[in-house]
């Protein structure tokens, strides 16, 4: 037996098999990696909009699952500083039964927008969704300023504990 023919295909068999290794672990980690990302960008995009929906609703006791869901999707997937502002709204809904959405709808709007490599939007060219509500007239001045003004107290968040149980 030729020993360096079999050295020659013992050394190309090895390198070959490293080289499938090492493309199979980089393909999978790619492939994790997108999946994290695509399950990410979803979620929020999800808690964006019912966030943005439960702004201004007719009937806010409907609306609190969505902002329960919301809260709870935007802590377990958002950025540090979307899940301290999560957690300061929903301590802001326990405490007066009021809270701006306005910062964590932006920051939310701009993470997703990096993320899904869009150019960034002026905060200043945003417009909110017109609710028929607002074009009736049927709120006051205050109320139409302050998103999610109609919360009872009866309809009030625990701060930390997801989900919320009433």
């Amino acid at each position: 037996m030729d020993w360096k023919l079999f050295a020659q295909l013992f050394v190309t068999f090895i390198v070959a098999a490293l080289g499938w290794w090492a493309a199979h672990a980089l393909s999978a980690r790619r492939d994790l990696a997108n999946k994290r990302r695509k399950l990410r960008v979803s979620y929020l995009f999800e808690a964006y909009r019912r966030l943005e929906g439960a702004a201004n609703p007719s009937d806010p006791k409907s609306k609190r699952t969505q902002l329960e869901s919301a809260v709870a999707d935007i802590q377990l997937l958002g950025s540090p500083s979307q899940v301290k502002m999560a957690s300061e709204f929903a301590k802001a809904i326990s405490g007066s039964g009021q809270a701006h959405l306005d910062s964590l709808l932006a920051d939310l709007r701009q993470s997703l927008r990096s993320e899904l490599e869009l150019e960034p939007v002026d905060e200043k060219n945003h417009i909110s969704p017109v609710r028929r509500q607002n074009l009736n007239g049927g709120r006051t001045r205050q109320e139409k300023k302050s998103a999610l003004s109609l919360f009872s107290p009866a309809f009030r968040l625990k701060p930390c504990a997801l989900p919320y149980r009433l």
